[in-house]
Order: C-alpha cells, then sequence, then structure tokens
C-alpha cells in the first residue's frame, strides 16, 4: 500500500493543514480506496443516476439532509445552521469524502475540487450544489 499526502495548501474546511507544514492526513492509493473516489474524476459523470434521476423521490433538500445525518450520524433534532467542519464531531476528512462521493452519487453530478474543498457546512453545501443545477425550494 502507497500512501501520498494531501495536495492542498488551503487554511480552512478539511483539506486544512495540522500545524504548519503538516498534512491533517494522508491518502492511500490502493485499488479498493482508489475506487471510492473515482467519481471525483473532473468531467466525470454518473450513468446510472443519469438513467435513473435522482436517487429518491424526496425533495432535493432531504435527500440532502439524509446524506449529512448519515455520513455524520446527526440525530434529531438538527439545527442545521450548526451543522460545519470543525464543530461536527464526526465531520472528518474521511467523513467528508464519504458525504462527497455521495453527494456526487445521490445527484449525478462530478464536484470541482474546489468546491469539494469549500464545502465546509451544510448551508455551503447548498450554495454549490445550486452551480450544479440542483434545485432547492426558496
Amino acid at each position: 500500500m502507497r500512501l501520498i499526502e494531501t495536495f492542498s495548501e488551503c487554511d480552512h474546511g478539511p483539506c486544512a493543514r495540522s500545524g504548519r507544514g503538516q498534512p491533517a492526513a494522508a491518502v492511500t492509493t490502493s485499488p479498493a480506496f482508489t475506487g471510492l473516489f473515482a467519481s471525483s474524476m473532473v468531467g466525470a459523470t454518473n450513468p446510472e443516476a443519469e438513467r435513473n434521476g435522482r436517487a429518491s423521490d424526496m425533495h432535493p433538500i432531504e435527500d440532502l439532509k439524509k446524506q449529512f445525518r448519515e455520513t455524520f450520524e446527526l440525530t434529531e433534532p438538527v439545527e442545521w445552521s450548526g451543522v460545519r467542519y470543525r464543530e461536527t464531531k464526526a465531520w472528518t476528512s474521511v467523513a467528508h469524502m464519504q458525504l462527497v462521493a455521495a453527494i456526487e452519487d445521490l445527484f449525478g453530478i462530478m464536484l470541482d475540487t474546489d468546491d469539494v474543498i469549500d464545502m465546509s457546512s451544510f448551508e455551503r453545501a447548498i450554495e454549490i450544489l445550486k452551480k450544479y443545477d440542483v434545485h432547492f425550494a426558496t
């Protein structure tokens, strides 16, 4: 198994480094692990989501809330404005990538790397998804 360091130099969100110059986490490049993130290739689409439309009959906001609840093990009632990276205990770098993969599969989209890095709260996730033509009721 080969390990690579995180590539981002950002100082906020899930990609942030701990201390100066020290990566917050390392990523494995084993085939099983990289398969999980295969949908993160820029420009790729999810053919199954395209064939079947959205993965559920729920409204997109409910789909998104369900993904956040499942990924971060949130229990009701959830104060959605308080669901943020570093404020939500279960929001680790691995959980972040699981959320990204689930959102990409659910909505049949490919998130840009900058958007993956910038997704640091539930509210920010909604803003980002609007760029990908995911429509939320206002």
